[in-house]
């Protein structure tokens, strides 16, 4: 299999092609694309926060369709908090159909994992 080098849009020969360093700026900020949650770095979502008087209700039924990774904190203003990406993914379908959108809530940041 041949490649083709190039380095700015210009075809160059391997040597030169070697001889080009890529700035460490470059190397160190490349993102994976997706969007991780972690106990230690939860989430939210303004869409699906609730009123705070309706918090224990959204608890309960999270707790009822056995879904983790998604809680309501009412100390929050975007009170519902996420650190899972497949509790985020699940509950985003059953919260829409709570509200009357047919199918769920649907998901820019989601990937094909979090069917």
């Amino acid at each position: 299999m041949k490649y083709i080098l190039k380095v700015n849009g210009r075809v160059v020969t391997r040597e030169e092609f070697d001889k080009v360093r890529i700035p460490d700026t470059l190397l160190r900020g490349v993102s994976s694309g997706r969007q991780g949650y972690e106990a230690g770095k939860p989430g939210s979502s303004m869409g699906m926060s609730v009123h705070p008087s309706q918090i224990p209700l959204m608890n309960a039924e999270l707790k009822r369709h056995g879904i983790s990774g998604v809680e309501y904190d009412p100390s929050k203003r975007n009170n519902c908090v996420i650190t899972s990406r497949r509790g985020r993914a699940q509950w985003m379908k059953i919260f829409g159909r709570m509200v009357g959108i047919q199918g769920g809530l649907h998901d820019n940041e989601g990937g094909y994992s979090d069917g």
